[in-house]
């Protein structure tokens, strides 16, 4: 029969050594080995009863209550630690199994993985512990789109985690709440009764439906949380991150402000491709001269006002010194998108008569463009342009004699040479008709 437990065996522990002359090492190699026999005991002699009989026989030859109590807890505590130890070693296992048996390579693995989307990859990472060590390779997150859909939400901390995971392989990074899409159609035929009492159709205009062309409202508003710092990683460890970063797409992030922005794109010098939708705090001017002095390869960008205010009179949004500093700075830039900002003709001349590899601009719900800019954009003894479409739906502010006259006048010029596609506000079918996409 077993000893009762004594008090300092049971908060210390006895130390057991081998009465030979092996000392500790010794006596640890035996105590293994007892462990071992033990285990080995235990899980060939699994019977329930048998185990329930054996430690309450222990128990019972225990003295005082407390000696009781300790037992019982150190029971559970063995029984959860077993549980643990055979749950890490069923899962080395079946790692082990899963490598012999997967038919692919690492490096074919991590090209795969690499396909994936960001969330996809995220969820393929906690399938196993093989899927685990491969999606931890940096080569996985070429292209990292942490946008918002449903429920997301997505902080700051993933952010910096991704992209500090990704380092100098990042190429594409996208970031915030894409807006939702409530496209209506521009007119409606709607019927009704002349002075006569015949039945008539007219035409009713939609185009001022506020967030038609510009449907920036978050799907997850309310919820964002990304702060201004969320692009701080960019800049972290001397641009490490962001001196590869190539793409970059921001959508309604509401606390970004201009200073931190311009910060995060001072260290993307080989940024070719900016998109920044919804960003209320962010002054296009400054943007603007940031570009043009830290972002020479850029070649499309992309900003678009948040949700406009139609009956008030835009302030400019532009300089021009801040168009000198774009067309300087950005001679690649072949596609220039400024949706809903105060942009004059005569600052539109400016970038379009300055970027001669321009092929697309879109310059939707300039309320102070007249159309004027047209005249002259390319005359008889200036090189062939590459503008080949011109977007200007809901430019309120266009006046339709000025805009033919222009139109025929540039197009002449140009001859035969270019054909410019100038699509304009839908509603106006006479005016579309007639200079939409024909050549004089």
């Amino acid at each position: 029969m077993s000893q009762p437990l004594g008090e300092a065996d049971l908060l210390r522990g006895k130390k057991r050594r081998s009465s030979g002359g092996g000392g500790l090492v010794a006596g640890e190699q035996g105590w293994s080995e007892e462990m071992d026999a033990m285990l080995e005991t235990l899980v060939r002699n699994d019977d329930l009863g048998m185990l329930s009989s054996a430690l309450e026989r222990i128990i019972m030859q225990q003295k005082s209550e407390f000696e009781k109590a300790y037992v019982l807890e150190k029971s559970a505590c063995f029984g959860l630690r077993l549980h643990e130890v055979a749950g890490k070693l069923t899962r080395q296992q079946a790692a082990q199994h899963n490598s012999a048996v997967w038919p692919l390579t690492h490096d074919l693995t991590v090209k795969v993985f690499s396909l994936l989307g960001t969330q996809s990859l995220c969820q393929a990472a906690v399938a196993c512990s093989m899927f685990n060590r491969m999606a931890m390779d940096p080569a996985c997150y070429v292209e990292v789109d942490l946008t918002m859909r449903g429920l997301v939400t997505v902080g700051n901390h993933t952010v910096s985690k991704l992209v500090h995971q990704a380092g100098q392989c990042l190429r594409s990074l996208k970031l915030g709440a894409l807006p939702r899409l409530n496209r209506t159609p521009p007119v409606m035929i709607v019927p009704k009764l002349d002075s006569a009492g015949e039945l008539q159709l007219f035409p009713v205009d939609l185009s001022v439906t506020p967030n038609r062309v510009f449907p920036t409202r978050c799907m997850a508003f309310g919820r964002d949380s990304l702060t201004k710092y969320c692009l701080d990683s960019l800049t972290e460890y001397h641009g490490l991150a962001g001196s590869s970063l190539t793409k970059l797409h921001l959508f309604n992030l509401e606390k970004m402000d201009t200073h931190h922005l311009c910060r995060a794109l001072s260290a993307c010098p080989c940024l070719t491709d900016l998109e920044v939708v919804g960003l209320r705090r962010i002054s296009m001017r400054t943007l603007i001269e940031c570009l043009g002095s830290h972002c020479p390869k850029l070649n499309r960008l992309y900003c678009e006002q948040g949700k406009m205010d139609w009956k008030q009179y835009p302030e400019e949004s532009l300089k021009t010194k801040s168009c000198n500093q774009l067309i300087k700075g950005c001679p690649d830039l072949s596609y220039l998108a400024l949706r809903g900002y105060g942009v004059s003709d005569r600052r539109v001349f400016m970038l379009l008569k300055g970027l001669l590899k321009l092929s697309t601009v879109d310059f939707c719900g300039a309320l102070k463009l007249t159309g004027v800019f047209l005249r002259g954009i390319v005359g008889p003894g200036d090189q062939p342009s590459q503008l080949n479409t011109i977007l200007l739906r809901d430019c309120h502010r266009l006046k339709e004699n000025r805009l033919k006259w222009s139109v025929s006048y540039t197009c002449s010029s140009v001859g035969n040479a270019r054909i410019f596609a100038i699509l304009i506000s839908p509603t106006r079918v006479d005016l579309q008709q007639e200079i939409g996409f024909t050549n004089h």
